[in-house]
């Protein structure tokens, strides 16, 4: 880690230049930076006031369970399954073009006129809020004239609104935005806000975890303002990774990735839903319709893993986002996010290459890119968990075309394979992948 640029000492931890205590004193009215530094300023107080006594309470896990406390409604989902809680705090993330605001806005659209939202309920129709601090404001005012014209729900009779001035200029970072916003919700009785993108609102960067805690401070004073069950739902951007930038993962309820999947299709992977177990890493795949709108794709039951074996089995050292690419693009279309996960989930089957092993197969050497694991000609005794992956593909039968002492076929990086449904693999090749996949389910 570098040494900030001011005091040449202590290690840079915000944007890239600075140590916690030189970016408070060249950025002084920042909350973000006083809620970051308080700690270090009270550990450094020479005359601290005593702290009042602290009233804890401890329950047993039966009574604790017993009450009924407000807050527990979904605004999207049911009693089972709370996709979005009441006071609750949601991020949708994805690439430039996924379509991020089309959908926020359509789910704003659902939840305020209390339409279920791609199959899932709603429980009643709410009062949102819509601040977007990016783009020309007269686009957006036609791009929600094209929505309205099309809406085919029921009736959403002024419920969702928008902050139309002074435009684009809302951050959590500034009081006095905080206290007027806080207002409106209390004076009008707003349930959810969506606002983004995130780093017009009062974030600098990604944020590491030290910033992501202190901006949700900043959301925390606002609730605290307006005093109501607040729903917050932030819109952010994927990193080159395609995962999503900074260290958001951990600091809310439901986290959404978008991606576009070729023209006229979205793919919504439900990366986390802390309080809906049915919808928690399930892929949504979708269709646009008329008026900006979208509709879940009847889609049979996809192996996955299967489908990135067979990929890979003839294409090798893709990266993640390769990989889950649309199909036309010679991928697999599927959300890199579950792609990512898949990879994860199984070393044994997947090799990695990045850094000087990156380099030596042609790519940069800050990618990461994925092929499956190779086996030595022969099976050897070796009986470690690695030995084991590599006795697998060894076994594994022969791709079609290829000759019967390789089980590898491999294509040039980025070829594109015919763009037919899983189809867009051989029907041999699959097959192969999914014994592959069936034999290592087997050592298991």
């Amino acid at each position: 880690m570098s040494a900030c640029v001011d005091c040449r000492a202590a290690p840079v931890e915000f944007l890239q230049q600075y140590c916690g205590q030189c970016y408070a004193k060249r950025f002084p009215n920042s909350p973000i930076a006083a809620a970051l530094t308080a700690p270090w300023d009270a550990a450094h107080d020479t005359n601290p006031t005593p702290a009042a006594a602290l009233v804890v309470d401890v329950e047993t896990i039966e009574a604790f369970a017993a009450v009924e406390e407000e807050g527990a409604e979904p605004l999207l989902g049911d009693a089972e399954n709370v996709v979005i809680p009441e006071g609750g705090d949601v991020m949708v993330y994805g690439d430039g073009g996924a379509g991020k605001t089309t959908l926020a806005n359509d789910l704003a659209c659902h939840l305020g006129s209390g339409k279920a939202w791609l199959a899932i309920p709603a429980t009643r129709p709410v009062r949102a809020l819509i601040i977007e601090t990016e783009g020309p404001r007269p686009l957006l005012r036609k791009k929600l004239a094209r929505k309205l014209a099309g809406w085919d729900g029921p009736p959403i009779a002024g419920r969702v609104r928008i902050l139309s001035s002074p435009w684009a200029s809302f951050t959590f970072a500034d009081e006095a935005w905080r206290e007027a916003v806080a207002t409106i919700i209390r004076e009008q009785e707003i349930d959810l806000v969506i606002a983004g993108p995130l780093t017009r609102i009062g974030m600098d960067t990604a944020g590491t975890l030290q910033q992501v805690v202190a901006f949700m401070q900043l959301i925390g004073d606002v609730r605290a303002r307006c005093a109501r069950l607040l729903t917050v739902i932030l819109i952010h951007h994927e990193n080159k990774g395609g995962a999503v930038s900074g260290a958001w993962e951990g600091a809310g309820d439901t986290l959404l990735h978008v991606q576009a999947a070729g023209n006229g299709h979205t793919v919504v992977y439900v990366q986390k839903a802390r309080w809906a177990s049915a919808y928690h890493g399930k892929s949504l795949k979708l269709r646009w319709t008329a008026g900006e709108g979208f509709e879940l794709e009847a889609e049979e039951e996809r192996d996955l893993l299967a489908e990135i074996s067979a990929l890979l089995a003839v294409s090798p050292w893709r990266t993640i986002k390769e990989i889950s690419a649309a199909e036309e693009k010679g991928g697999i279309g599927a959300s890199e996010a579950m792609v990512r996960d898949l990879l994860g989930q199984h070393p044994d089957l997947f090799e990695m290459a990045t850094g000087d092993a990156a380099k030596a197969i042609g790519r940069d050497s800050r990618a990461k890119a994925y092929k499956l694991r190779s086996a030595p000609s022969a099976v050897s005794a070796d009986t470690s968990p690695q030995g084991s992956a590599n006795a697998i593909c060894a076994t594994a039968p022969a791709l079609k075309g290829s000759s019967s002492s390789s089980a590898e076929q491999t294509l040039p990086l980025g070829t594109a394979l015919a763009p037919q449904s899983r189809s867009h693999l051989e029907a041999d090749d699959l097959a192969w992948a999914e014994e592959l996949e069936a034999r290592h389910r087997g050592t298991k």
